[in-house]
């Protein structure tokens, strides 16, 4: 059986090595892992993908809207980047912050650190069930909603600029895992 050599990304302290055959998940390629949020883990997949086809770069190809002409243009591993999740709080009177997905199965209660009642920050783990309850109701569809943008805003992206012969430019943006899996 080969054996791959685990390289790193230190900005997340982790160790990964490239996919195998058969292998169903990222879980056994990454040590550390269980540290990481959920995009950062699909970041560290694309790149596990990537080194189990000894590639940097995959060929991709738009249709022009213009001419209609084919433009061909890659994706180079390199241009990959994380959009991170951006630390804030939520609410009104009842302030909450959370956490990215670790697992994208969670709901807003398991995500949430800590509470800010009344200008005391309390965290949620130190909260009594009343107050977790009233915490929950106190969430109207608005600050949903705006949860809910900010845990899927973190992904894995790249933006790749395209010029057409004729003139045409346009930026093709990849974002999040399935993005990328349809093309690599």
């Amino acid at each position: 059986m080969r054996k791959h050599k685990y390289k790193e990304i230190p900005q997340y302290g982790v160790k990964y090595r490239p996919l195998t055959i058969g292998e169903v998940g990222i879980d056994g390629c990454i040590i550390g892992g269980e540290k990481l949020f959920l995009h950062q883990r699909d970041y560290v997949h694309l790149m596990a993908i990537f080194d189990s086809m000894n590639i940097t770069k995959v060929g991709l190809q738009i249709k022009c809207p213009t001419c209609k002409e084919l433009i061909k243009f890659g994706l180079n591993k390199n241009a990959i980047m994380v959009d991170e999740f951006e630390d804030q709080v939520f609410g009104d009177d009842i302030k909450i912050s959370v956490r990215p997905y670790t697992t994208g199965t969670e709901m807003i209660p398991d995500l949430i650190e800590f509470v800010v009642i009344d200008g005391e920050q309390i965290p949620w783990s130190d909260c009594k069930e009343s107050e977790k309850e009233a915490v929950l109701n106190s969430i109207d569809y608005n600050v949903f909603k705006t949860i809910n943008s900010a845990l899927e805003q973190p992904a894995a992206v790249a933006n790749i600029p395209v010029r057409c012969s004729c003139g045409y430019n346009q930026i093709v943006s990849l974002r999040g895992l399935e993005a990328f899996l349809k093309v690599v």
